[in-house]
């Protein structure tokens, strides 16, 4: 996938350069997002999590000086727009995650005790 370009619906070609500096952006984005545990945590409750993943889909997270500070001038605007991408992939899925987790916990509980019952699988 890296060093290919691609066609953008318009008809233009990007050139392998910023295609490089956008995933470069967009996998330091994906690692480097850092509200993932909070964001996770705050998921849990099924009643928030779809709030939670429109407020993440709608936020434009930066990446720290430290992280740009090695791209060259004119690949800047490509990194972001990569890091941006990735950072809000990786945000949603751990909405994604949270979301499921609580639901998978209760089931959980649900089928051990079943099965500490005795009652389980249930006599149809």
């Amino acid at each position: 996938m890296l060093g290919v370009c691609f066609t953008l619906p318009f008809g233009q070609d990007i050139d392998t350069t910023n295609q490089k500096c956008y995933e470069d952006g967009f996998i330091t984005g994906y690692k480097l997002s850092i509200d993932d545990a909070l964001i996770y945590g705050i998921s849990l409750n099924v009643a928030t999590a779809p709030i939670m993943y429109f407020i993440v889909s709608k936020s434009h997270p930066k990446p720290f000086n430290n992280n740009v500070g090695n791209v060259a001038d004119n690949c800047k605007t490509y990194f972001l727009d990569g890091y941006e991408k990735g950072s809000i992939k990786k945000r949603k899925i751990a909405v994604v995650y949270g979301a499921a987790t609580f639901p998978a916990m209760l089931l959980s509980a649900f089928i051990l005790g079943s099965i500490e019952q005795g009652k389980f699988p249930p006599d149809l």
